[in-house]
């Protein structure tokens, strides 16, 4: 929000310090009534048989692989022409050492904007809502 702010209000200061306070309010917000409820979510309750959003391995090896497998899997459902286990698995490895563990969601976004045209039936939807939203 502090973003939109700046850019929507760049020229006028009194609107800019309004959608400020405005989003520095909402953001207070969601942080006292809602970070107790993001880190349960992100958790689970295992006896309970709930899940966790977050998918949290148990060393960076274990994450690495997880990447790898869907990274492979993606090429392998989406590329043209069709791509084998062992050739996807290739040009993930490629991609994932290209751009590194802290840019790995960026790359997977550009991938699925690349092969946008397979992935809305199957995997994606994509619902254009504003970026800066």
């Amino acid at each position: 929000m502090a973003t939109v702010c700046k850019k929507s209000f760049a020229t006028d200061e009194e609107m800019r310090a309004g959608c400020d306070s405005q989003a520095q309010s909402m953001t207070g917000l969601t942080a006292a009534f809602g970070g107790s409820f993001h880190a349960r979510s992100q958790a689970g309750d295992r006896e309970n048989g709930i899940p966790g959003a977050c998918d949290c391995y148990p060393g960076e090896k274990a994450a690495d692989d997880r990447w790898l497998e869907r990274f492979t899997e993606f090429y392998m459902a989406h590329s043209e022409p069709e791509m084998s286990q062992d050739e996807a698995a290739a040009k993930a490895g490629e991609v994932l050492l290209k751009h590194g563990r802290a840019k790995r969601g960026e790359a997977y976004y550009k991938m699925i904007k690349k092969y946008q045209k397979s992935t809305v039936e199957t995997e994606f939807v994509w619902d254009n809502v504003k970026a800066e939203l």
